[in-house]
């Protein structure tokens, strides 16, 4: 359970995490990386953010008052014995997922390898929901995690680039569900937090069971050539074979596939 004290200037969960809300800022990662020294764990969300971004530089868009920016930091206390990132990146998108369980039947959403979460309307699979992870180490020690998620909820125009690939939750939900963004992020930290009490292997488990990958065939990207997708490593790369040849992926923007079973 996520208990919630609210002081004058920031809240608190379970008197460890530093909470602090805006009505607009630059970018929750960016704000949640400078707040980090401060507490174990920092979770910094917004209204609206000016300058937010997603894997491979890419800008992530979104109206204000409309959809969910938020970031936790976390520090080398809360990070216990899981060197990995991947384990972070699995964590997050597993609770984003459960919680949107809460407005959609499971066949209508599907994680895309990596971390992106996509929603069925009618014939086509949209986005909804990407997640970033950041990471410092020092030396080959993982001093801190930044867990960036982003998650469209009234949205409903978008960039050019994007109008053809993107949904909100209430362009799919009748008009009888009535979505409190708050509700939706506290729900969504609940889950994270509570997938993070297990252990890697059940949460990999549950990821490559979730992502649905395994044996089907992808397309590259730059060459446009097919693969067939092999294994999942706990490092989070697809090993695909391609003409008896090995190939390891480690980005999903470099390959697309069937999101249908």
């Amino acid at each position: 359970m996520l208990l919630l004290v609210r002081t004058r200037k920031h809240y608190y969960v379970n008197n460890m995490s530093l909470i602090l809300h805006y009505d607009a800022i630059s970018s929750t990662n960016t704000i949640a990386r400078a707040f980090k020294k401060y507490s174990n764990s920092v979770i910094i969300s917004s209204n609206s953010q000016k300058s937010g971004f997603g894997r491979n530089g890419k800008s992530w868009f979104g109206d204000s008052y409309k959809n969910i920016y938020l970031s936790i930091a976390l520090s080398s206390t809360m990070l216990k014995n899981h060197i990995s990132p991947f384990y972070y990146q699995a964590c997050s998108v597993l609770a984003v997922q459960a919680s949107l369980f809460l407005y959609l039947s499971p066949d209508m959403i599907r994680i895309k390898y990596p971390n992106d979460i996509y929603i069925r309307q009618n014939m086509s699979w949209k986005k909804i929901s990407g997640i970033l992870i950041q990471t410092e180490y020092i030396g080959s020690h993982l001093e801190s995690v930044i867990i960036g998620i982003g998650l469209n909820v009234f949205q409903q125009e978008y960039d050019e680039t994007i109008k053809d690939k993107a949904i909100s939750l209430s362009q799919i939900l009748d008009d009888d569900y009535n979505v409190v963004i708050q509700s939706l992020q506290s729900t969504i930290l609940s889950n994270l937090f509570g997938y993070l009490e297990y252990d890697e292997q059940y949460i990999y488990t549950l990821w490559h069971d979730a992502l649905n990958i395994i044996g089907k065939e992808i397309t590259i990207v730059n060459t446009g050539e097919s693969a067939i997708v092999d294994s999942i490593g706990n490092n989070g790369i697809l090993h695909v074979i391609q003409d008896n040849n090995n190939l390891y992926i480690d980005n999903g923007d470099s390959i697309y596939y069937d999101l249908n079973e």
